[in-house]
């Protein structure tokens, strides 16, 4: 298992505990995930679903309705993002900031408004990077970071991502 996967398993294991605990008051999960082919977003019920981490995927799981079941491939993923949404107001289902790196260590981000300041920190707390856009999609050169979990912060979005 590489680093990666690693990263992934205990990101993904602390999300199943964060689903576990709000279920009570929560109604849907969103799950929002890039891959080389771009960006997409799974919304479900999660009442009845449980999250399983087997080999290189992310099985998330409904025994009473299979049809909802939804796997991701640790390989394909560049960027896995879960989302309690709660069933008082509407489901919002635009993707607030979408981040993801390419294979040429270009980083990159969309969100629906202009993203404005952008810093990119390690999982230490360096900055390692910061730019201002007054667009809504950016690109960053980040090919001579080193391999780990980083956290990117615009406006009043934080998001962390893997390279």
């Amino acid at each position: 298992m590489n680093m990666k996967q690693k990263i992934y398993i205990l990101v993904v294991a602390l999300v199943a505990m964060t689903v576990s605990l709000q279920a009570q008051a929560s109604s849907f999960l969103r799950v929002t995930y890039a891959t080389e082919s771009g960006t997409n977003a799974d919304n479900f019920s999660i009442e009845g679903g449980e999250i399983q981490i087997l080999d290189n995927t992310v099985n998330i799981v409904f025994s009473g309705n299979p049809e909802q079941n939804r796997t991701y491939l640790f390989d394909d993923i560049r960027s896995l993002q879960f989302e309690i949404q709660t069933s008082t107001g509407n489901l919002e289902l635009d993707v607030p900031l979408v981040v993801y790196t390419d294979k040429a260590g270009v980083l990159h981000l969309r969100a629906m408004e202009s993203l404005g300041l952008i810093n990119v920190y390690s999982i230490a707390g360096t900055l390692v990077a910061s730019v201002k856009s007054d667009t809504t999609e950016a690109c960053i050169d980040f090919k001579e970071a080193r391999p780990g979990m980083y956290i990117v912060k615009t406006g009043n979005q934080t998001v962390k991502f893997i390279k």
